[in-house]
């Protein structure tokens, strides 16, 4: 990553995944009898994911994150309308239209593992909402550093 900021500034637009697995054993008689593949045994897929601020805030106002943006808005104010989110200083911070109209609603809150799971909290307090993860899917880290929310860990790929 180069110092200049015309680098840094493409670089924070950008989200990057990166996976690694271990190896899959396929049964082959399927391939070639045109059948669809199968998995002999289970795998693990080791990886993170990477948010700028512009593209988790997109990703939360599409149709797509709607119901984790609903869940959000639900649970840490009691309803409202995600408009965007930020990054900063180890924190994310929500920008909420709240149900009665008005102005927009900015809450600060910040990303912790918990044994189950993600959790978003309140910085100020209030209740923690869990974000809703697949049983197969185990987080190791979760971090906003440098305008980027980072999620890593592992999923089990079943047959």
């Amino acid at each position: 990553l180069s110092s200049s900021s015309a680098a840094s500034d493409v670089y924070k637009r950008q989200e990057q995944v990166d996976l690694a697995s271990d190896p899959i054993r396929l049964k082959l008689p399927g391939l070639l009898g045109h059948q669809p593949l199968k998995l002999n045994q289970p795998f693990r897929v080791r990886g993170s994911v990477v948010f700028s601020e512009e593209g988790l805030s997109r990703s939360l106002t599409r149709p797509e994150g709607q119901e984790l943006a609903d869940l959000l808005c639900q649970g840490l104010l009691g309803g409202g309308t995600l408009q965007g989110a930020q990054l900063q200083d180890g924190r994310l911070i929500l920008q909420v239209l709240p149900p009665q109209g008005g102005g927009v609603d900015v809450l600060d809150t910040h990303i912790r593992l918990t044994s189950t799971g993600l959790e978003v909290c309140p910085i100020l307090g209030g209740p923690a909402v869990a974000i809703p993860l697949d049983e197969a899917i185990t987080l190791e880290r979760a971090e906003v550093c440098a305008g980027m929310l980072e999620l890593a860990g592992v999923a089990l790929v079943q047959p």
